[in-house]
């Protein structure tokens, strides 16, 4: 998105390290026009999961909505379909004064583990996903299904879609889950874990 500026909007002006200020609104500011500042902006939903469309970022102010172009507008170039960490700088106009800089995520999506294959020596895992959504995926599986006894997690290739685990402890219960991730800007974007799956050797 390009970036707006206070020459998109009659009578309004940088003001005094703020926004872009509609001026005659504060010049009349003891006849009860009222300047609200962006201090207090929040979205109202910071976690996306990717599909592949754009998502939408609702700005609000004590559970009021602030519409763009009226309240604020965007001053830097955003991304709102593809998996990372982003900022969204929005500056106050008309009745909103201030600056403010507002953080979001997009996750991939969930992976599926598909089924489970067990024998007596090994067990084989696979799982259901894009490959191409996915830079890896992280395996961990424990004998409780807290993931806290002795849990090992393996990394794995975004080639692969299937994993061979061997000797674990005949007649236990095994609990297993997966979650992928992308690498953006050399920083490692997960999706939540899957469902929790068990299997008896």
């Amino acid at each position: 998105m390009l970036k707006s500026t206070c020459s998109n909007y009659p009578n309004h002006e940088e003001y005094n390290g703020y926004g872009c200020v509609n001026m005659r609104k504060l010049i009349d500011y003891k006849s009860n026009v009222c300047l609200h500042n962006l201090s207090d902006a929040y979205l109202s939903k910071k976690l996306f999961i990717y599909s592949g469309k754009s998502n939408k970022l609702t700005v609000k102010i004590n559970d009021n909505v602030l519409k763009e172009n009226r309240d604020y507008y965007i001053s830097n170039s955003i991304n709102k379909k593809a998996v990372g960490e982003y900022d969204l700088k929005i500056c106050g106009i008309g009745n909103y004064q201030g600056k403010k800089t507002l953080h979001y995520t997009i996750i991939p999506k969930k992976v599926k583990i598909k089924k489970i294959v067990t024998s007596k020596k090994k067990t084989q895992i696979y799982w259901s996903a894009n490959q191409k959504e996915y830079d890896g995926f992280v395996l961990e599986y424990a004998y409780d299904n807290n993931f806290n006894k002795k849990s090992k997690k393996c990394v794995i290739s975004n080639k692969i879609k299937a994993f061979t685990i061997s000797n674990l402890k005949n007649g236990s219960v095994v609990y297993c889950r997966i979650r992928g991730y992308k690498i953006v800007k050399k920083k490692k974007i997960y999706s939540k874990w899957s469902e929790t799956e068990a299997f008896i050797i």
